[in-house]
């Protein structure tokens, strides 16, 4: 039996035609675009997320370059604070000098401080000191002094020589920041 071929009726393609139309209309609502807007809101996120890492790049690249200013600036810190101590630190200061005085065989003839002179942002201590000995070790005294690790301003040196042994007479100032 050999089935012949039936046109296709105007209601059929019609309905047919318009089944195609709902289908593409559904899918295109219901499918299509919530993933559009859905691909629309990535690729927003995508450049905001550029955006994001190109700005932290940029941190990287200068964080090391921060870091080093950092180290830097806190070692200078540490520097000042040994050079520039504080008012409190006076007798820990005075004793280290005392300790350098201790190691020459010297006379301290006369050791005193004068008043201390408060100016803005630093505080000023006068000390005069009067030691006996030969002069080598004089020599060496004044030395050392110079290379005190804490700001210490010698304003007047006076030497006296002496047959036997010589006299040095120094009028220095210690540098200290004020309280606080």
């Amino acid at each position: 039996m050999v089935q012949q071929k039936q046109p296709v009726s105007k209601q059929l393609k019609i309905l047919l035609l318009l089944a195609v139309v709902a289908v593409g209309f559904l899918a295109w609502r219901y499918y299509w675009n919530p993933k559009l807007q859905l691909l629309a809101g990535l690729r927003l996120e995508q450049a905001q997320l550029r955006g994001e890492y190109a700005r932290l790049d940029e941190k990287i690249k200068v964080q090391k370059q921060v870091e080093q200013e950092w180290r830097r600036w806190r070692e200078e810190g540490e520097q000042l604070k040994v050079l520039l101590p504080s008012i409190q630190e006076l007798p820990r200061v005075l004793g280290n000098l005392e300790d350098i005085l201790g190691r020459y065989p010297l006379l301290i003839e006369s050791f005193a401080s004068g008043e201390l002179r408060k100016d803005p942002g630093y505080v000023v201590v006068p000390l005069s000191l009067r030691v006996s000995g030969p002069d080598a070790e004089l020599m060496a005294l004044l030395a050392e002094l110079e290379q005190f690790p804490h700001l210490l301003l010698i304003e007047q040196v006076a030497w006296q020589k002496q047959p036997e042994q010589s006299i040095l007479n120094l009028n220095f100032a210690l540098v200290l920041l004020p309280e606080g």
